[in-house]
């Protein structure tokens, strides 16, 4: 589940980073608004722990470690929140640059 969400995280980003590269407000392209870059390199920061998160777990189950139920909780937690906070970042940008 943690890896799924990880995943919705990503291709939201991905997809706001595309939208704001073609967007122009003020003559010039909306991506380069310092103020979205920032929030977004913050978002991709928290993907990348994020993805740390779920490799760790999966590398748990792998090996069958005891701590594997308390990595999965700890993944799931975490990439559940940031798959939230991903589609709500996206949408606020998108919001900003219309």
């Amino acid at each position: 589940m943690a890896a799924e969400q990880l995943g919705i995280a990503q291709q939201r980003l991905d997809t706001t980073v595309a939208y704001l590269k073609q967007g122009r407000q003020f003559g010039r392209v909306v991506g380069g608004f310092q103020a979205l870059k920032h929030r977004l390199s913050d978002l991709y920061a928290e993907i990348e722990r994020g993805a740390a998160a779920s490799r760790h777990t999966a590398a748990t189950l792998a090996v069958d470690d005891p701590d594997a139920r308390t990595a999965d909780g700890v993944a799931q937690a975490f990439c559940g929140d940031l798959a939230v906070r991903a589609a709500e970042e996206a949408d606020s940008c998108a919001a900003a640059s219309a």
